[in-house]
């Protein structure tokens, strides 16, 4: 079964995120690196960094999970990833030319993942998980 669900067009904008959830956020990248960074959201210092052996191009947590993209030449996957160690658990490889550019939970079993110059945000199903 396809965790690919579809893609859909932008609209050049999106709405401002919620304070409050930005006010949580607790991971970041840098930009065109193979990092995650722990950051502390009062004082904006990095606690700690974890490494990937790709480009990280979004970030986000859900559920108790640390999901990350990456984009490299034709290549991109979304990964989840062990919060303390960086060890890859688990990977929704994308199609061949399709990139992710930004990554982010709905919250509500999906992920969202910008899609570079394309002009679309694609749409992954998450994985369920065991209860």
């Amino acid at each position: 079964m396809s965790r690919y669900i579809q893609a859909i067009t932008s609209t050049g904008s999106m709405p401002e995120p919620d304070e409050q959830i930005g006010a949580v956020s607790t991971v970041a990248t840098h930009a065109m690196t193979a990092k995650v960074h722990q950051v502390d959201p009062e004082a904006g210092a990095v606690l700690r960094t974890i490494e990937s052996d790709r480009f990280v191009t979004g970030v986000t947590w859900v559920d108790g999970e640390l999901w990350h993209g990456t984009w490299e030449n034709e290549a991109s996957d979304v990964r989840r990833i062990d919060p303390e160690t960086g060890e890859v658990r688990e990977r929704l490889d994308m199609p061949t030319g399709t990139g992710v550019s930004g990554l982010e939970a709905d919250g509500d079993g999906q992920f969202l993942c910008g899609g570079g110059n394309s002009g679309k945000v694609r749409v992954v199903r998450r994985p369920e998980r065991a209860c």
